[in-house]
């Protein structure tokens, strides 16, 4: 199955009431339990790259596998390159089979965040890849003040992100979410929203999310310690462990998990639909021009 545009992608789920969820990749066994889970489920799924984890992945190596996943899969598969620090970066995931950026959520003031956003949102429209902003950070979303909102519309309309991600980062562990004022940003801004799970949600209020406007949910921690924590029973078991001894259930455990927050987006079952509505995504095909060529 090839892969899906991922604004359109995005669009299926904001129109039928679902979120699409995204998994960042921490390793190969990532990778396996996102693609097995999703196909069990039927589910369309954003397999994820983060910039910080390139510390503990080479680029070069897992993007390449991550595409060969997504064009083998058996249901609908977008590529984000998560937390696009760089031009420079955020280029090269492109040229890598990315075919969704997600920005950067630092900047030291809303005019610097707006040029760094911009400046990647101008290169990746070029090549045809949608962009996710983020505004967590500059100002809290629970703030009704008109300044806020105010912010909020000067960072869209200036940048042309076509995603909002509106909860990243661990300032949101002690952040309520305003569910009224998230639909407001949602209607009044008529962008596609997203969100973070680097704070725990309730099951009511991941329906709640879905409800005010929230098409793509972003998964990370939970699958870490699902991970760390299979592999802590893997060292008790035995005093002596080897690599593969260690690692023995983390995949199995992985999809599991993965598979409960497909369930929790209300994504399961919607890979036909999502084929139907979505344009296969291009990939990037590099001309090489020499004049004695």
């Amino acid at each position: 199955m090839p892969l899906v545009n991922a604004k359109d992608l995005l669009g299926h789920a904001n129109r039928h009431g679902y979120a699409v969820c995204a998994f960042d990749l921490a390793s190969l066994d990532f990778l396996a339990a996102g693609v097995q889970a999703a196909e069990n489920c039927r589910a369309p799924v954003i397999l994820s790259v983060a910039e910080p984890h390139l510390e503990y992945l080479a680029v070069e190596h897992i993007l390449p596998a991550v595409e060969a996943a997504a064009q083998g899969a058996a249901i609908p598969v977008a590529i984000q390159f998560n937390r696009a620090a760089s031009v420079a970066s955020a280029t090269r995931a492109i040229g890598l089979g990315c075919n969704s950026i997600a920005v950067n959520g630092t900047g030291d003031t809303l005019e610097e965040h707006i040029v760094h956003t911009r400046t990647l949102v101008d290169m990746a429209h070029a090549r045809g890849v949608p962009v996710e902003g983020v505004i967590n950070g500059i100002v809290p979303l629970a703030d009704k003040q008109p300044a806020a909102f105010t912010v909020i519309r000067e960072y869209v309309e200036n940048t042309g992100i076509d995603f909002l991600s509106i909860a990243t980062g661990p300032a949101m562990r002690q952040t309520r979410i305003d569910f009224t004022r998230l639909t407001q940003i949602r209607t009044t801004l008529a962008l596609p929203l997203c969100v973070d799970t680097v704070k725990e949600f309730t099951d009511a209020e991941y329906r709640l999310l879905i409800e005010s406007g929230v098409a793509k949910i972003h998964h990370y921690a939970g699958l870490s310690s699902t991970a760390g924590e299979r592999m802590r029973r893997n060292v008790r078991a035995t005093p002596r462990n080897g690599y593969l001894r260690l690692m023995k259930g983390v995949q199995q455990a992985l999809s599991a998990e993965v598979e409960r927050c497909l369930r929790l987006a209300g994504s399961v079952g919607r890979a036909p639909q999502v084929l139907a509505y979505c344009r296969p995504s291009k990939l990037v095909e590099h001309c090489i021009s020499h004049p004695n060529i």
